[in-house]
Parts: structure tokens; C-alpha cells; sequence
């Protein structure tokens, strides 16, 4: 399946690049995640990169489904309803939803927290794939 990864997280990238379930052709992401090195064996490989940090990211997106994993900007409504994505959220949408979810959960006393892969429908809001309780 070929995906444009949308976020900051180098563990994330360096694992959807060697997945054998995905193809990525588009990172977004900001400068300073990825070395010069890593960036041209990127390149390399025909894969596009686009080192901005800001939420006009809809003609730069080059796939129908879009992989977000810790990017700060809220995906604008129209780029939703344009292509599908999916999120990684460190903690449960359902009563966990925001920035810092997991922050949140250890100043609240929790035990565990979560992480949730949703396709999203709205802010923090949309379909649950799976959800992996994390004791903290």
C-alpha cells in the first residue's frame, strides 16, 4: 500500500520504510528530523520529502491514504475529506484526547494509558482500528 507519512517520529519513518506492508512515497515531517545523509538515501529511493511545519500540507500529500504519527497542526477538513487517514494517538480518543495524553494520564494517577490507531473523521475523533492498553 502506497502511504505519505505525516509527522516528526524517525522511529517511525525508519519503520514504515523497511515494512513490507507499506510503500512510502511522501514524508512530511520538519526540518531537523531527518540527517542530510538519510535524507538523500531517501531521495534516492524516490521517496518525497517536504520539511514543512505548518498545516498546508494539501498539495503535498501524493497518495490516498496518509499515516499521521506525532504532528502538532490540526489536518484541515477539506484535505480530509480528500484522502484517508489514519492516526497513532498516544492515549484513548474516547476520554484521552488532545496534546500530551500521556502527560496527562500520569498527573491524573492513571495506571495505564493507550495507544489508538483511528481513521479520522474529525479532531481526535473518527473510527477506532485498534487501541493497545500501556501500563505507565
Amino acid at each position: 500500500m502506497e502511504i505519505t507519512y505525516i509527522g516528526y517520529s524517525l522511529e517511525m519513518i525508519r519503520l514504515l520504510i523497511n515494512s513490507t506492508y507499506f510503500k512510502v512515497i511522501c514524508i512530511i515531517t520538519k526540518e531537523g528530523v531527518l540527517s542530510k545523509g538519510f535524507k538523500k538515501k531517501l531521495i534516492s529511493d524516490n521517496i518525497y520529502i517536504s520539511e514543512v511545519d505548518d498545516n498546508n500540507i494539501e498539495n503535498i500529500i501524493k497518495t490516498r491514504v496518509c499515516l499521521i504519527y506525532k504532528y502538532r497542526h490540526i489536518i484541515k477538513k477539506n484535505v480530509i475529506e480528500q484522502h484517508v487517514f489514519f492516526n497513532i494517538h498516544p492515549g484513548s480518543i474516547r476520554d484521552n484526547r488532545g496534546a500530551h495524553p500521556v502527560r496527562w494520564s500520569i498527573l491524573l494517577g492513571n495506571k495505564f494509558t493507550y495507544m489508538t490507531l483511528y481513521r479520522i473523521m474529525g479532531i481526535d475523533e473518527g473510527e477506532v482500528i485498534h487501541e493497545c492498553k500501556l501500563r505507565i
